[in-house]
């Protein structure tokens, strides 16, 4: 499995399932955004998505005033590039074709009755102020490339939570993604509490191996940052918190050197 890969199973899942993003795409981020993720696998239609975009200030005043100028009729990628502080702002505020479901509950609610088109209420946020917009239909393929907006969507950007360290989210994450459930686990609560016990070490086994130094899959710099931000939520679900202080610090360190703007979502 690449680093790539990793990345987006254990981080985008880790987010989404919180509330927000998850540790499952490319490797999702932070949080409880995949205490949902198990209750994901029952499901047997995949569930309805949105192309959707963010602007995030940080005051109620700045808010205001882009809601008012976007009712005005500006541009909401425009006002985006110009004034928001999410890591989605280069590419006008888009986030991607989400599920509503995999959102925080505060950004799930101030979609409701929300139309194609439209743009969301004001709504708070420990990083400021958010709107949302629900794009008519996906501005393109090339987008959902973009590192800025992976880093968005999987990280630990302005919309979603700032790094909690608990580790929840991404137990959550690494038990939606245990390769190896036999057959009608998910009815059999012995064969659910193996899972569990399994799946961290299982994922932390991966990222490591990743990590290696010895490793032909040499990560670049801001991969590196996510799998080491997710070993260290892994170690800390643990208990295990010495070796997750030398995660965050090893995190901590790369982004310093290698990606400055990265710093203050670890922080």
């Amino acid at each position: 499995m690449s680093s790539a890969d990793t990345k987006i199973m254990l981080t985008r899942r880790s987010l989404l399932f919180k509330g927000a993003i998850t540790l499952g795409g490319a490797m999702a981020a932070p949080g409880t955004v995949f205490a949902q993720a198990s209750l994901q696998t029952s499901r047997s239609t995949p569930p309805d998505k949105i192309p959707l975009r963010v602007i995030v200030v940080d005051s109620l005043v700045g808010a205001r005033q882009i809601l008012d100028r976007l009712n005005k009729g500006e541009s909401f990628a425009s006002l985006a590039m110009e004034r928001s502080l999410d890591p989605t702002a280069n590419q006008g505020g888009y986030l991607g074709v989400l599920n509503p479901a995999e959102l925080r509950p505060e950004l799930r609610d101030a979609l409701k009755g929300i139309a194609p088109g439209q743009v969301s209420p004001i709504v708070r946020i420990p990083e400021g102020y958010a709107i949302l917009k629900i794009d008519r239909q996906p501005p393109g393929a090339s987008d959902d490339r973009n590192p800025n907006r992976l880093l968005s969507l999987t990280g630990p950007g302005a919309v979603r939570y700032g790094p909690e360290v608990d580790g929840l989210g991404e137990e959550e994450a690494a038990f939606h993604d245990f390769p190896y459930k036999p057959e009608g686990w998910n009815r059999n609560l012995v064969s659910i509490a193996e899972i569990h016990q399994k799946s961290v070490p299982s994922a932390i086994k991966r990222l490591q191996g990743v990590l290696d130094p010895a490793s032909l899959d040499d990560p670049p710099a801001d991969t590196a940052i996510h799998l080491r931000y997710l070993l260290a939520q892994l170690y800390a679900f643990q208990g295990d918190m010495a070796k997750a202080i030398e995660q965050w610090r090893a995190a901590y360190g790369l982004s310093q050197s290698a990606s400055p703007q990265m710093v203050h979502y670890l922080v």
